[in-house]
């Protein structure tokens, strides 16, 4: 007897890792604009244990410029693989200590993917198959300052947080597609 087997249909987490100083610039105008981001946030905020430390600008973004020229950047490289790249919204989310984000996906009809970007080095994001047959029920992702996480926007993702240290990140649903030309 010989077994084998195939992998179908994976389902992956593309990484892109920016460092401090190519990042700098964005940490400084989060920390500027974050009291803004906190007094626009009224959407989504579930807490455990009477926390009310969640904040998000989803319903309001604000807009920040650095993530902008950012992504940018992102696109240029998947542009050079003739991808169509184009960032239909971000908003901004600041964690508490005992802040929750209940599984969840980002399906929406102008969009097909969906991104993380850490800000701070504190929690973790944990990704649920959306195959039931699958070896694997859950993946967990370190916060790491910089690290962008694209992933198709149906991938069901939450956050359990915590740390007593603020958890910030952007997150942004993404259209990234072939050119109709090419198809």
């Amino acid at each position: 007897m010989i077994p084998s087997s195939v992998d179908l249909f994976a389902t992956s987490i593309i990484k892109f890792h920016f460092s401090e100083s190519e990042i700098e610039n964005l940490l400084d105008e989060i920390n500027q604009k974050k009291n803004n981001i906190k007094k626009t946030s009224s959407f989504y905020n579930t807490t455990i244990n009477g926390s009310d430390e969640y904040y998000t600008d989803f319903l309001k973004p604000t807009r920040i410029h650095s993530f902008e020229m950012l992504m940018n950047t992102v696109g240029a490289y998947y542009g050079a693989d003739q991808l169509n790249f184009n960032v239909v919204k971000y908003w901004t989310a600041i964690y508490g200590k005992n802040s929750v984000h209940e599984p969840h996906n980002h399906t929406a009809v102008d969009s097909n993917f969906s991104s993380i970007l850490y800000l701070t080095n504190n929690g973790s994001t944990t990704f649920y198959t959306p195959n039931f047959l699958s070896r694997q029920e859950s993946y967990v992702e370190q916060a790491e300052v910089g690290k962008l996480l694209i992933f198709h926007s149906q991938l069901f993702h939450s956050v359990f947080y915590k740390e007593n240290s603020e958890r910030i990140i952007i997150s942004a649903n993404l259209d990234i597609r072939w050119p109709k030309y090419l198809l």
